[in-house]
């Protein structure tokens, strides 16, 4: 199984794949103003994912890079964080 991941700052979209099939997707929303707290929600989510579909061998997560255009420093860092 694969879990994708679309992380942001304050939300993070997720996707779950048995080979070509959908298995489930969702978001995960997070809305404190605490950039740690905010991580830390999804990190919490993230690993109940990982317990539930204890079949996911892979994850996919979306780059970060800083050259992807007009993001503003302190968002990049919490991206890089997270």
């Amino acid at each position: 199984m694969i879990l994708s991941l679309d992380a942001s700052t304050k939300s993070t979209g997720y996707a779950i794949f048995d080979e070509d099939k959908l298995i489930t997707y969702g978001c995960i929303s997070a809305s404190s103003q605490d950039n740690i707290k905010r991580i830390n929600k999804m990190k919490e989510e993230i690993a109940k994912l990982l317990t539930e579909y204890s079949s996911i061998t892979t994850v996919v997560i979306e780059e970060v890079r800083p050259d992807m255009g007009q993001t503003i420093p302190q968002t990049m860092k919490v991206l890089f964080w997270l």
